[in-house]
């Protein structure tokens, strides 16, 4: 006997119920397959639309000029047909648009169920910070370092200023004879500074 497979993308899908309006008391709606209840709360939403916008100094003048029949019959319909037909990642527009609201106003950093600022947005002074090759290689180590920074290299490097851009990079030259006077580099605040490595 063969059994048809159906694929189960969500969980969802078998735990929701789509709602849907045939008939008002003894009157069968002429809609095959009745309309969902959803669209009628999309109509209901886009009719109180249109009466505050039409009431709005400036923008209920444009809102008046449209003619009645499409301000309160075609929009409406229109409107509630197109966000019943759509969904957002298996979610309704009104389900969809209310996550997206939360989600904007909701905490993006979250320690011990608190809000808390961005972690990564922490600065702190630092002291002389040294920062040299490690046991696998001789060479530099890339990175930036924002202003204001001095910075001592003990070693030859080529540098290269883009002042519009307030960015100035070095280069190693590989060279590992030690200056016998220590390069001088002022960072100042605002600027950067990027190490490339060798």
């Amino acid at each position: 006997m063969d059994t048809e497979l159906i694929e189960i993308r969500s969980y969802r899908s078998l735990f929701r119920f789509n709602r849907r309006l045939f008939r008002f008391g003894e009157y069968r709606l002429p809609v095959p397959g009745g309309i969902p209840t959803r669209s009628i709360g999309y109509a209901a939403a886009a009719l109180v639309a249109v009466a505050v916008l039409s009431r709005l100094p400036a923008i209920g003048v444009l809102v008046t000029a449209i003619p009645w029949q499409v301000r309160w019959l075609a929009a409406p319909v229109f409107i509630a047909w197109a966000l019943s037909t759509q969904e957002f990642q298996g979610r309704p527009p009104h389900v969809a648009g209310w996550r997206m609201l939360a989600w904007s106003c909701g905490p993006r950093w979250v320690r011990r169920f608190k809000r808390i600022t961005n972690p990564m947005a922490a600065t702190s002074i630092l002291d002389d910070l040294t920062i040299t090759p490690d046991l696998n290689t001789s060479e530099a180590r890339p990175g930036r370092i924002h202003g204001p920074a001095t910075v001592i290299t003990r070693y030859t490097v080529q540098m290269r200023d883009r002042t519009r851009d307030r960015e100035v990079d070095i280069f190693p030259t590989g060279s590992d004879v030690p200056l016998s006077e220590n390069n001088t580099i002022t960072v100042p605040e605002g600027a950067t500074l990027i190490i490339h490595p060798n």
